[in-house]
């Protein structure tokens, strides 16, 4: 009768163990449950607002390579509506020109041509020179290209002169590529994308607009007509300079 009595008592200590061990782990399971933060959402990456095609999209595309950001001296243009405007600042501006507020210097670089010479941009200096960074992938570098000769044609005799400058692709292709458009201005490779870094050309076509001294004197990003009376009027007045 003692022994039945022993057994009965460690059944009840048993029981009562198990039970306060369930209160325990369902206690702390519900205080975790409470103190644990729902994973906050990932914001979608910011969208690129500027014209033109992103280089860095395209050109993974296309197989060619993708530029990288660095420190940018020549594209910091900001706008200019607190600077009085010259007559041929008045026309950039009509015509939705990035405008320098003080005075800015190109940056001189050298390039081969498709005849594989060597050419610097500073070896045009007392020309006004049209500074357009493109690639044959680009859908809106082509779309621009006609107006472009066009431009070129009727202003090269006053002093004009362009100068396309490919962004990392094959010689070849560019050549071909050139040949089949007709292109007769000026044609550099930056097959390394270096020199379209050092002008900020993350969106294509970028266009700069640089003085007979050198100096630029205006930006544009994304493709544009080029044959129109006020890019000629505007032109002509620069070339007057």
């Amino acid at each position: 009768m003692k022994h039945r009595s022993i057994v009965i008592l460690v059944l009840i200590l048993l029981v009562i163990f198990i039970s306060s061990f369930l209160l325990i782990s369902c206690s702390g399971k519900e205080k975790v449950s409470k103190t644990v933060k729902p994973t906050p959402e990932v914001p979608s990456p910011a969208k690129d607002t500027e014209s033109g095609t992103n280089i860095s999209n395209s050109s993974a595309d296309s197989g060619s390579g993708t530029a990288k950001d660095e420190s940018d001296k020549t594209t910091a243009i900001p706008a200019s509506d607190e600077v009085k405007l010259d007559k041929i600042q008045q026309l950039f501006a009509k015509e939705g020109f990035q405008i320098p507020k003080n005075e800015l210097a190109s940056i001189d670089f050298q390039l081969e041509d498709l005849e594989g010479n060597k050419r610097s941009l500073s070896s045009f200096k007392g020309k006004v020179v049209f500074l357009n960074f493109w690639a044959t992938w680009c859908p809106p570098c082509r779309a621009e290209i006609a107006s472009m000769e066009k431009l070129y044609k009727r202003l090269k005799g006053k002093g004009l002169e362009i100068i396309g400058v490919d962004l990392q692709e094959d010689k070849k292709l560019v050549r071909d590529f050139v040949n089949e458009y007709k292109m007769t201005y000026t044609v550099l490779l930056d097959t390394t994308g270096r020199v379209g870094q050092i002008y900020g050309a993350r969106s294509i076509p970028t266009s700069y607009i640089i003085d007979r001294n050198g100096m630029i004197m205006a930006r544009t990003i994304g493709g544009r007509q080029w044959d129109t009376e006020e890019i000629h009027n505007l032109f002509n007045e620069i070339l007057k300079k």
